[in-house]
This record gives C-alpha cells, sequence and structure tokens, in this order.
C-alpha cells in the first residue's frame, strides 16, 4: 500500500525536505511526460527509489499523476510510495515530488536495442514479457482508467525482466463523457483517434499495446527514413514479410489490436484470454 500520510506538505526552509529524507541524489536518471526522475537514497531505510520532480502550474493537473498512482497496487504498475510539494520563495514556483519504486535494471526500449541483431534469443522471454504487459493494462483498465502513452521507454524491466509500467503524467480517469486532450501521448504509438478527436474510451490503449507486440518479435533494418516508411505501414496493417509467415499467431492478434475502428478492437482483457488460448493451443502440439 502506498504512503499517504503527509502527502500534501508544503515545505520552506534552509535545507529542502528532499535533501533532508534523502542522500546519494543522482540526476539525470531520465524524464517522463511532465518532469525529471533521479534516483535517491532514503536515510530513513537506506533504499535507493526514484524520485520525480514536477513544477506546479497553476492549474494543479500535474497533481493528477500522483493521484493515480496512488490508488494502483499492482505487480506489473511501478509502485507508488509518497510525495509532497516544496515551495521556492526564491524562484516564486512549487515543485512536486513523488517518490516510487526504483527500476534499476532498464527499459524495454533498451531491451529492444540489446537485441536489435537476434530475433530468435528474445523470442521467449518476448512472450513473458507481453503477457506482463497485459495483464498491466488490464489492471490500469479495471480502475476505470486509460494510460494513453504506453511506450517501450515507459516500460520498465526489473530484475529477472519483471514488467513495469511507469509515467502516468498522460493518464486519464475514464468518466461519462470520456472527453480527454486531442493529441497527446507519443506521436509514434498514439492510436488515430487519439491524434483527431477528444472523445475515446481505453481502447485508445491497445492499438500502441499491438506496436509494441510487434516490436518484441521484429527486428527494424535501413536507414531512418526507411525505417519511418515501415512503421507507417505497420500502422496500417502491412507487415514486412516474412512476419505474418513466422509469426502467424502474433500477426493475427496485431492485427486486431490495430484495427482503426477501436470499438472494434479487443479489451485488454480479451487480449489475456487470446494469449492464454495460444500458449494452450502451443503446449498441445510440443
Amino acid at each position: 500500500q502506498a504512503d499517504s500520510e503527509d502527502s500534501w506538505v508544503e515545505f520552506e526552509g534552509p535545507q529542502d525536505r528532499l535533501h533532508q529524507e534523502f542522500s546519494d541524489i543522482q540526476y539525470g536518471l531520465g524524464s517522463g511526460a511532465f518532469g525529471n526522475v533521479f534516483k535517491a537514497k532514503k536515510k530513513m531505510d537506506n533504499r535507493y527509489y526514484a524520485v520525480k520532480s514536477i513544477i506546479l502550474k497553476d492549474d494543479g493537473k500535474e497533481k493528477r499523476e500522483v493521484e493515480l498512482l496512488a490508488r494502483m497496487s499492482h505487480e506489473n504498475i511501478v509502485r507508488y510510495y509518497h510525495s509532497w510539494i516544496e515551495h521556492s520563495s526564491k524562484m516564486k514556483k512549487n515543485t512536486l515530488y513523488i517518490q516510487m519504486e526504483l527500476c534499476e535494471e532498464h527499459t524495454l526500449q533498451d531491451w529492444l536495442e540489446k537485441f536489435a541483431n537476434s530475433n530468435r534469443e528474445k523470442e521467449p522471454v518476448s512472450i513473458s514479457i507481453f503477457t506482463q504487459l497485459v495483464a498491466g493494462v488490464k489492471y490500469i483498465h479495471d480502475q476505470k482508467m486509460i494510460h494513453r502513452d504506453l511506450k517501450p521507454a515507459n516500460i520498465f524491466l526489473s530484475e529477472g525482466n519483471k514488467v513495469k509500467i511507469g509515467d502516468f503524467g498522460l493518464a486519464a480517469i475514464m468518466n461519462e463523457k470520456n472527453a480527454h486532450t486531442i493529441d497527446v501521448g507519443t506521436r509514434k504509438y498514439v492510436s488515430p483517434e487519439q491524434q483527431i478527436i477528444s472523445s475515446y474510451t481505453n481502447k485508445t490503449d491497445i492499438f500502441p499495446l499491438g506496436l509494441i507486440y510487434f516490436e518484441l518479435f521484429w527486428i527494424f533494418c535501413g536507414t531512418g527514413h526507411e525505417k519511418n516508411a515501415k512503421w507507417q505501414k505497420i500502422r496500417s496493417g502491412d507487415f514486412p514479410s516474412p512476419f505474418p509467415e513466422n509469426f502467424e499467431f502474433q500477426t493475427k492478434v496485431i492485427k486486431m489490436m490495430l484495427t482503426n475502428s477501436p470499438e472494434l478492437r479487443p479489451t485488454a482483457d480479451d487480449v489475456k484470454q487470446i494469449l492464454n488460448r495460444g500458449l494452450q493451443e502451443e503446449s498441445k502440439t510440443i
């Protein structure tokens, strides 16, 4: 469970709370949708955590990430521990700090680049990674939330390739109107409807999930321009040969997930069930 005590405390003094409670602060760990992330050791327990800093604007929308993270508890979601706000009279701004689980191994993006020259070597692990990823997305959707920025750089792999979905800076709570911001997320992975309309459901997360599924089993070759041209074809369900021949099951599932009409895409729970059936069928042939 997340520690909610003193979650919204403003602090101003000769030494800020960050440096009072943490040591060995290592900046440059990464950056997310709204802030920067660094590694720091908590003095109380001598454990390292990821700490995200976000400059608060007047509307306070940046607090949304804390509110969403605090609601979630799942093995495939980055764990939230604590948060606080510090006020700087000198800088005349408020900074929100979020203390989270540190995933020190690497991101899925790092992993994909590591195995850029070996499809078969990564294939067994790819199945495990995607199964965990689907479980995490299903949990997010079960909480009536939409991530809206699923991509390899926001998916962390801890020891043993344990999947942790992070960066909820663009996440949204589903409501009756389903009204959300147009054109948010990373353009390479964003769903078609997310770019052009303001009304969409959690099916918008299924589209990038399908693209990630493809990446887990395929290597991109060629120049930057050639890779971009291939990627646009993949987004439309046109896969390069011999992917459909070598990965017949994955091709069928990915095409369903990349359907332009969101209402025709499977839910995360549907994908989970399809994967389970596929694994069962595969075990029968062994």
